[in-house]
């Protein structure tokens, strides 16, 4: 397990010509409306050789034909879409093993870090925030940590959430999770749920799941609390499980109606908040020194009071996941 250092870079910044499609398309017609993308991408793409040694190969040649595709006549791209009309045309996905859906960088996914300036004071939050990630026992900590890893973005991303999802899936290009339509603009389709824990979870403790629609138009924000004891269990059903997001969040829509707020399905359902600069010991209701000590993270409690709440200083590697350091890589 460990936290990976994401730098989504496309040289000169992502070109103006490549944008989001005006208007939502329906999943059904998603498949129909992206096929002659595809025809061209498996027409275009030269695999990688044994002489091709650049780790970046791939990503490079994922972003030539994005802005290819982008930037064509438009008599170019109905080439494509009558060659891809003349036989079926499968979806890309990644257990065919498709050349262009593989290489670094093509799968960032499950749990995004994504924090404006990473001060000594917001580590110290990112690090309560990882260990509120750990499953809570009755009586403490378990020693099993929900996700496998989790991406931290370098921090020059845009924390906007929908030029963020664009960043992440255009910069570094997905073809699992952006796919391009007839008129060269974006469509995107995530096949698994991302969970991001930015600034403001860092303040409230609320981490976002988002819902866009296909053209990234905001469809639902869902604010969740990690300082609850059922947010590991939301962690394991969503990304491990493969549980639909929607249904194991229901239960937050029901409780924002019972509480009168209007039925908007562009507002944000969120969970309440909390002051993430408390000690955990006062945030969370299970937590005590003699049952909930911390023996993934030692010396936390004693960081975090010497801190006032906040254990600034305490490296992440300190904290253990199966008896080893939490690894920190690029």
């Amino acid at each position: 397990m460990s936290l990976v250092t994401v730098r989504l870079q496309w040289p000169g910044g992502i070109s103006t010509s490549i944008r989001c499609h005006d208007e939502h398309v329906d999943y059904d017609d998603f498949d129909r409306v992206t096929r002659a993308w595809r025809r061209f991408v498996r027409d275009q793409w030269i695999p990688r050789t044994e002489e091709i040694h650049d780790p970046e190969y791939e990503t490079q040649q994922r972003q030539t034909l994005v802005e290819r595709w982008a930037t064509a006549e438009q008599s170019f791209r109905d080439a494509y879409e009558r060659k891809a009309s003349e036989h079926d045309e499968p979806a890309f996905e990644f257990d065919n093993h498709e050349p262009c859906c593989q290489g670094p960088g093509t799968h960032v996914g499950g749990i995004l870090i994504n924090i404006s300036a990473m001060t000594p004071e917001k580590q110290a939050l990112l690090l309560k925030c990882i260990i509120l990630m750990f499953h809570w026992e009755v009586g403490g900590l378990s020693d099993e940590f929900i996700p496998q890893e989790v991406y931290l973005l370098a921090q020059d991303q845009d924390s906007c959430l929908p030029s963020f999802q664009l960043t992440q899936s255009v910069a570094c290009p997905n073809f699992l999770a952006m796919h391009m339509a007839l008129d060269g603009t974006l469509l995107f389709l995530y096949p698994d749920p991302v969970l991001i824990i930015d600034d403001y979870t860092l303040e409230t403790g609320l981490a976002g799941w988002v819902d866009f629609k296909t053209n990234l138009a905001p469809l639902q924000v869902y604010r969740k609390q990690i300082v609850h004891d059922q947010f590991t269990i939301n962690l394991l059903c969503v990304h491990e499980n493969g549980d639909f997001l929607e249904t194991v969040l229901d239960y937050m829509v029901w409780d924002a109606e019972e509480k009168g707020e209007p039925d908007d399905h562009e507002a944000v359902v969120s969970d309440e908040a909390v002051n993430m600069r408390l000690p955990l010991a006062d945030l969370y209701f299970d937590f005590n020194e003699q049952n909930g000590s911390i023996r993934l993270a030692p010396g936390y409690l004693g960081a975090e009071a010497a801190g006032n709440g906040l254990a600034m200083g305490y490296d992440l590697s300190r904290v253990l996941v199966d008896g080893k350091p939490f690894e920190i890589r690029e």
